[in-house]
């Protein structure tokens, strides 16, 4: 589920990007386009065929770094599997993207929330210490929200 709801967040994303900014996205990528063998058109599709690549990655590396956090403040190793579906669970968050503009920071500050509060409950971890183990994460996250894709 934390695929799917990752992947549908990331495409609203991107279709708003195109919807709001188009030109300007086309603008960005004919200059990342060194060579200029791409077409305008080819060059439009990159950012929804990179969207499976982007969601594998902050799935794959996004939840190493959550887990490694929360191992360092003290989780125990067998709480990988129920690290992995909070994890997951957390990407619901992302549909919060369907709103223009604002709504990928929205669902950032919302999955930021989702995992503190994780870490926190299950933990008994104080806000500022779920913060600090969970920060490589958060940032990683944050990353991937300011990308164009």
């Amino acid at each position: 589920m934390g695929l799917l709801w990752a992947f549908m967040g990331h495409l609203v994303k991107v279709a708003w990007l195109m919807t709001l900014s188009g030109e300007d996205m086309l603008l960005l990528l004919r200059e990342s386009d060194t060579t200029g063998q791409f077409s305008d058109q080819v060059l439009l599709w990159t950012p929804w065929i990179a969207v499976p690549f982007v969601i594998f990655f902050r799935m794959v590396l996004g939840f190493l770094l959550f887990h490694a956090g929360l191992r360092i403040a003290g989780a125990a190793p067998e709480q990988l599997r129920s690290h992995a579906r909070a994890y997951a669970l957390a990407n619901i968050t992302l549909l919060f993207a369907v709103i223009p503009v604002f709504g990928p920071m929205l669902a950032t500050f919302a999955w930021f929330n989702v995992v503190l509060g994780y870490a926190r409950r299950s933990y008994g971890m104080s806000t500022w210490r779920a913060a600090l183990a969970l920060s490589p994460c958060i940032l990683f996250v944050i990353y991937l929200t300011l990308l164009p894709v």
